[in-house]
């Protein structure tokens, strides 16, 4: 249960993928900015003096891709935001948060900031010392750039297509029918209890949640072990996706005079809810 709530704050973060690519193109600097300072004449015979620049070349290419990498950036994505917002107010508000936690939009901003990181960074890292050598910082920078036009291109396309109702249907879809799906598993697993024989049970406890928010993910299994170790019948009153206050009841426990349904029981069921914003 933790793993999968780890996992879901994973996948809720929209900082995965930006931090990644930017510390891989900080590397990437320290890397080239040490190779042009100290092993630039061992390597010189082996790459093709055009990829060779002057420092003060280099300076201004690099320049001109930090700022060119951080509109780029800035444009694209108040941009896309404007237009999603429109979106969202059409069908779901979902769409802007969906969009933003998709894995395509994630690797093309990190990539955006990576380039800008890059750049800025060699800037910051190249000496003075450097100015009668030849580098091949600015080279690099400008493959990089290169490479962030294709991303943009590709970051259009995927817009093109995301904001299409038509494939909103299909992503809702097919959504759908994994979930189906699993339910399916679930029942196949552990069968469907079609009359509940409560009136047995003559103590009945309601568990509010303690916290507001929506339920995002619920661990059958931890439920039916405390229910099991218990001795007692808990229903759960809510499913995944709706929201609930700190005093919604969302467990419902019918114990007999022998059950063993304690205190601790209750912070245990309320831990095998996972609730926040969608």
């Amino acid at each position: 249960m933790r793993v999968m709530k780890w996992i879901l704050k994973l996948r809720k973060s929209i900082w995965i993928y930006p931090i990644f690519y930017s510390i891989t193109s900080l590397m990437l600097s320290v890397f080239i900015v040490t190779l042009d300072s100290r092993w630039i004449l061992d390597i010189e015979k082996y790459i093709p003096g055009i990829f060779f620049t002057s420092v003060d070349l280099a300076e201004t290419v690099l320049a001109t891709i930090a700022g060119a990498l951080l509109s780029m950036t800035i444009f694209t994505f108040s941009t896309t935001m404007v237009v999603l917002t429109m979106y969202s107010s059409q069908f779901s508000p979902r769409t802007v948060e969906n969009f933003l936690t998709n894995k395509v939009t994630m690797k093309i901003l990190g990539v955006f900031m990576g380039g800008f990181v890059y750049s800025i960074f060699s800037l910051l890292f190249m000496r003075q010392s450097l100015s009668e050598m030849m580098v091949v910082s600015a080279t690099i920078g400008v493959i990089y750039a290169i490479i962030c036009l294709l991303y943009f291109a590709v970051f259009v396309h995927h817009v093109g297509n995301y904001i299409q109702a038509s494939n909103l249907i299909e992503r809702l879809n097919e959504s759908s029918f994994l979930k189906v799906k699993e339910y399916k598993n679930m029942v196949n697993k552990w069968g469907i209890t079609r009359e509940l024989d409560i009136d047995n049970y003559g103590l009945v406890l309601k568990v509010p949640s303690g916290e507001n928010g929506y339920i995002q993910l619920i661990d059958y299994e931890g439920i039916y072990k405390v229910a099991k170790e218990t001795k007692s019948i808990i229903i759960l009153e809510k499913v995944i996706g709706q929201f609930i206050t700190d005093e919604t009841d969302i467990f419902s426990v019918y114990m007999k005079n022998n059950s063993k349904f304690e205190e601790k029981n209750i912070e245990q069921l309320l831990s095998r809810i996972t609730r926040g914003r969608l």
